[in-house]
């Protein structure tokens, strides 16, 4: 079985991800966690914020997470 690093690392070799993405493709609910972790044990992961509207028109903010 994998663990949630694991996941998280597999899919952001292939592209960014999101909070929404890890909780809906990964099954993963606290990703800012996991990737405070994986920035612990040594991964170069960056973020950056993505200004959007949200499902009712609302300007919002989300983080976007990669690889450098």
């Amino acid at each position: 079985m994998k663990s949630q690093h694991d996941r998280i690392l597999k899919h952001l070799r292939r592209k960014t991800l999101t909070r929404a993405q890890a909780m809906d493709e990964l099954g993963i609910a606290n990703v800012t966690a996991r990737i405070a972790e994986l920035r612990q044990a040594g991964h170069d992961i960056r973020d950056r914020w993505k200004a959007a509207a949200n499902r009712y028109g609302d300007a919002t903010k989300y983080k976007v997470y990669y690889l450098a």
